[in-house]
Formats: C-alpha cells, structure tokens, sequence
C-alpha cells in the first residue's frame, strides 16, 4: 500500500512537471463520403458497438451530431531494464456528423501498466517525448529521492552533471520509442475502419 500511494504521488508529479510538454498524440481527420448525416451517425453507432466491445469502453456521449466514446487497445512498453511489458493504451474518440463528412479525433492516451509497481514508468513514457532538460532533472531527482532504490544518491549527483543528463535523456527516449509507433498504428487502424465499415454499410439507391 505505501510503495503503491508513493508511486501515484510520483505519477501526480511527473504530470504537474511536464504537463506543457507533454506528447498529445492528438489525430483529426475529415472524410467525404455519399451517405446522409442520419445514416453516417446509425451505421457509426453500429461500428462502435461491434469495435469496442469492453464495457468500460464504448460509447460515453451521443449527443445531436457528435459522438464520444472511450478507446482503448493492447501494447507494451519498456521496463527499466529495457524489457517489454503488456499494457493497455486508452484514449478518447470523436466523431461529429455533417451531410456528406464526418471528422474523427483521437486524443487524450494514457496507459494502464497493470501494476502498481510499473505504472510511474509507463506514465512517463508519454511524458517524456517533449520534456526539456529542467523537466527532467526535477521529475528523476523526484523519483529517486521519494522511492530511494538502490544507487539512488548516485543517480541524484549524476543529474548534477551536464553531460550526464544528456545520457540519460537519450537513455529513457528509448522507453518513449517504443510507444510512439504503436499509438500512430492504431489511429490508422481505427479511421480506416470506420471508413471500411461505413462503405461497405451504406444503403443503395436501388
């Protein structure tokens, strides 16, 4: 329980840090395509049903012509010693209705590491894309001084030197490579789906 409350304390720090800098993921786009705005919000209803079958998912706003639902797909990320773990990507996503159009967004990623131990690591991962140098010395001396692991004192005098930090900052760009492709990869997937779906879906004139 206390290394857990510290974890999230850690987490809730890193955020307030890095909050301007941090890496949105944010994806727009706007399709034309023959059908109506009627048949565009049925049919896509009908798309979020079958796509986002966890009940903690789905669908969260139908209102007029926009619709929110809530995302969410399975990754990895990597740990400190560079081993990747399963995860759990969430996100939001949007979709309003014009006559002939619908514009889709996907925003706000987070990730679910599934254990407590590992959830600051995977948190900052998103995080650290954009972090700039005073960022990042703050949110690693925050880290080591509260959790104290083994070499913590090293580590703190480490952040004290400019080329180190450098090094360390290119150290943990490795974890954010790791998940920059896979969220970019399921956008694609996600809107071209829909799409798909819509198409094949759309009413004859017949």
């Amino acid at each position: 329980m206390k290394k857990s409350l510290i974890y999230l304390f850690i987490i809730i720090q890193y955020s307030a840090f890095t909050q301007t800098e941090k890496k949105d993921f944010n994806f727009e786009k706007v399709y034309e395509i023959e059908i109506n705005k009627e048949e565009l919000k049925e049919n896509t209803n009908a798309w979020m049903v079958k796509t986002f079958t966890n009940t903690n998912n789905g669908i969260k706003l139908n209102s007029g012509d926009n619709l929110i639902a809530r995302g969410q797909f399975d990754g990895v990320f990597r740990d400190g010693f560079g081993t990747e773990r399963p995860c759990k990507f969430e996100y939001i996503i949007g979709i309003s209705f014009k006559e002939n159009k619908y514009r889709i967004t996907m925003s706000d990623y987070d990730i679910n590491a599934n254990q407590d131990e590992m959830q600051w690591l995977a948190s900052w991962s998103l995080l650290y894309n954009n972090a700039n140098k005073n960022d990042f010395i703050k949110t690693q001396k925050l880290f080591y001084n509260n959790v104290k692991i083994f070499g913590y004192k090293f580590m703190i005098r480490k952040l004290d030197k400019p080329k180190k930090v450098d090094k360390e900052m290119k150290r943990h760009k490795k974890y954010f490579d790791v998940i920059e492709p896979q969220i970019l990869a399921n956008q694609k997937k996600i809107s071209e789906s829909l799409f798909k779906y819509l198409e094949k879906n759309k009413k004859s004139d017949w």
